[in-house]
């Protein structure tokens, strides 16, 4: 009695942690890609704003734009493969 007891905790916690691995691989991107969207953002309104700025502070502006323009594409593309990866994955062990 109580060792079946003991093996359905046991599932029950191997369900519960392969949920919670799942609910990462679907999150993690999607926040990935919305960061990457943000900071693509920032980088336009920076690049908008230089030529009303002069002297170094319009240096530092764009080396930040390109920076940031740089993370983000970086960003959105990790995120949009990532996901592609994971439902191409799902597909698979639902084909199996």
């Amino acid at each position: 009695m109580e060792e079946q007891k003991q093996q359905e905790t046991g599932q029950e916690e191997s369900r519960r942690r392969e949920e919670n691995t799942e609910w990462k691989n679907k999150a993690r991107p999607a926040i990935y890609s919305m960061a990457g969207v943000y900071l693509a953002y920032l980088s336009y309104k920076m690049f908008k704003e230089i030529s009303v700025i002069s002297g170094s502070e319009q240096i530092t502006m764009i080396v930040f734009s390109i920076l940031f323009a740089v993370i983000g594409a970086g960003g959105i593309l990790f995120g949009l493969l990532s996901g592609y990866k994971n439902s191409k994955d799902k597909n698979d062990k639902e084909n199996l």
